[in-house]
């Protein structure tokens, strides 16, 4: 049994009506309880906050539910603009956006979704957490597709005026995208949801220390004359990080200096690269391609530190003879730089898996693991004795 209270009877207060709802068309189970309240509770909380309404779900009373909860990071405090629409011989409309980053939620708390653009008609809640082409997503306005790194963005739009001019729906259930109203005030939205989306995903990664440790502040307010689709409204200069480089750009530009003095490393590094590289084609086989890959480019490294670092002089006899076993190469090498605990038995473990790969008439499967393992153990090497740098920055 569901009470929508504006009281009506003779033995309720003056200047109050009430509504009781029995026999209802369509029954409502005990456990959708719940979200009948959420509906309630969301769709008419400012009717609750504001105009003198009771809603009771079984005698209970129901809360309003609001979604105005900021975070005020400096120089990104959520605006409010407001002010009147004015159409031609009609009355005018009054409308207010408000657009912020929210406050921390909770990994698997439903509110991470609730990012998105809410509109209210006359007070009623008309689209909750809309993430629609209209408001910015995909093309043609270049934000992309709904991301959890977009999680933090929230826009609230309110309309109040003559019901004709509200741009909803005739169920008032959704937005009327093709509304005259929506079409004037579309790219305001546009412009205040693009924005904080940005920052939204700019800081992706650092919220708890760009957003959500500012959990007070004053919203940045200002007022308009005329709403029209030709104001210009304030919002914050979106921030541009520094440029991220390419993975190969970065690796080039970390070793330059190693190889301009020891250009037998260039190869090294470009391996590397081109590791990376194979790791992200979609091909059944890749991390055999980079295990074979990563097993040369190390014994090539060997070599070339034993004849150019290790301080050791080894003739061309010698140094065929040491080469032709690979066992002894490692055993060379561990003489002259110090690693840390149980490298030298992983570098042994990976020559075997790959002389298994190679030699044995059915070839090994190379696991993820073992692929992205054995690259950080040829990273870490490399890093050792020609001093090169794989770091992600």
């Amino acid at each position: 049994m569901v009470h929508y209270v504006r009281r009506f009877h003779d033995d309720i207060d003056n200047n109050s009506t009430e509504i009781k709802l029995n026999v209802l068309r369509e029954q409502i189970k005990e456990d959708n309880h719940q979200d009948l309240i959420e509906h309630l509770s969301t769709t008419y909380a400012q009717f609750l906050i504001e105009d003198g309404v009771t809603i009771k779900l079984n005698e209970k009373n129901v809360n309003p539910k609001t979604f105005d909860n900021w975070s005020y990071p400096p120089g990104y405090e959520p605006v409010k603009s407001n002010g009147p629409i004015k159409f031609k011989d009609r009355e005018e409309i009054q409308l207010t956006i408000t657009g912020g980053l929210t406050k921390s939620h909770k990994e698997g708390d439903s509110s991470i979704d609730e990012y998105g653009v809410y509109f209210y008609c006359n007070n009623r809640l008309i689209s909750r957490a809309y993430k629609g082409n209209q408001i910015g997503f995909n093309t043609p306005f270049k934000i992309g597709k709904p991301h959890v790194s977009y999680s933090l963005v929230r826009v609230i739009v309110e309309l109040t005026g003559p019901v004709d001019l509200m741009p909803w729906n005739s169920s008032k259930s959704n937005i009327d995208f093709k509304h005259k109203t929506f079409i004037e005030i579309s790219e305001h939205i546009r412009r205040i949801f693009t924005t904080y989306a940005a920052m939204s995903k700019n800081w992706s990664g650092d919220w708890p220390n760009q957003v959500f440790k500012y959990s007070r502040g004053n919203i940045k307010r200002e007022v308009l004359s005329d709403f029209s689709r030709v104001a210009r409204i304030h919002v914050p200069i979106i921030k541009r990080g520094p440029k991220k480089l390419k993975y190969i750009d970065l690796i080039k530009k970390q070793n330059k200096e190693v190889a301009t003095t020891k250009p037998w490393t260039k190869g090294y590094y470009e391996s590397i690269i081109a590791v990376e590289e194979i790791s992200k084609l979609k091909i059944e086989q890749r991390n055999r391609i980079v295990m074979l890959l990563l097993d040369s480019t190390l014994e090539i490294a060997f070599k070339d530190y034993l004849i150019n670092e290790s301080g050791n002089r080894y003739n061309a006899n010698k140094l065929a003879t040491l080469m032709s076993n690979r066992v002894d190469v490692h055993t060379e090498v561990a003489k002259n730089i110090r690693v840390k605990n149980g490298t030298w038995q992983k570098v042994n473990y990976y020559y075997n898996l790959r002389c298994e790969l190679v030699h044995k008439r059915i070839a090994v499967t190379i696991s993820d693991n073992d692929a992205r393992s054995f690259r950080e153990l040829v990273e870490y090497l490399l890093k050792k004795m020609f001093n090169l740098n794989f770091k992600r920055v």
